[in-house]
């Protein structure tokens, strides 16, 4: 029996293949990958107008250097996604990010006023965790909850290890979660005092 990562990966092949021979079947990787990408950009950038021009940004640059790339390289997700990366820093070099929670937006549901409240103030704690963050595991979170990248693909983008990927991964959200969960105990404390 093949495994399933295999063929996709020859899929996959097969579609770069083509692209490199006839552009407009560019199309194929594109709509395979803008929605990834565009959830990292948005993740990183912090507003969709901003996110979409720079998503469109990746795809040019992927469309112009893909006579360049080598099969035998890196697969073709990390090597989008380093270029993802790179117009993401920069995007960020000619203008500020904006707050975590000036992105926050009701999922179609109508929740009440409370809840639109609460969500707001534990995006803004989220929010403002991540930024004291180190720039790295910054953009290790971004790949993985933003972008939904499994943590092979991370390593490939990224140009680590997969275990010190996924050591990197476990330690930051294990790092996060301490830091909610004393904030916590301490809020409950307080309000037994």
């Amino acid at each position: 029996m093949r495994d399933p990562r295999e063929a996709d990966s020859a899929a996959e092949h097969m579609l770069v293949v083509a692209a490199q021979h006839q552009p407009a079947a560019f199309d194929a990787l594109y709509r395979r990958y803008v929605g990834p990408i565009y959830r990292y950009v948005r993740g990183r950038v912090g507003n969709q107008l901003d996110a979409e021009d720079v998503t469109a940004q990746v795809f040019y640059q992927a469309l112009v250097a893909l006579p360049h790339y080598r099969l035998t390289e890196h697969p073709f997700a990390a090597w989008l996604f380093r270029i993802a990366r790179n117009c993401v820093v920069s995007h960020l070099r000619r203008r500020p990010a904006l707050p975590l929670d000036a992105v926050a937006e009701p999922n179609g549901a109508h929740p009440s006023q409370e809840d639109l409240v609460v969500r707001r103030e534990l995006v803004r704690e989220v929010g403002r965790a991540v930024r004291r963050l180190d720039v790295a595991r910054q953009e290790l979170l971004a790949l993985y909850y933003g972008a939904g990248l499994h943590v092979p693909e991370i390593a490939r983008v990224l140009g680590r290890s997969e275990a010190s990927t996924y050591k990197l991964l476990e330690r930051t959200v294990a790092a996060l979660r301490r830091e909610f969960e004393e904030k916590e105990q301490g809020d409950g404390a307080s309000r037994d005092a």
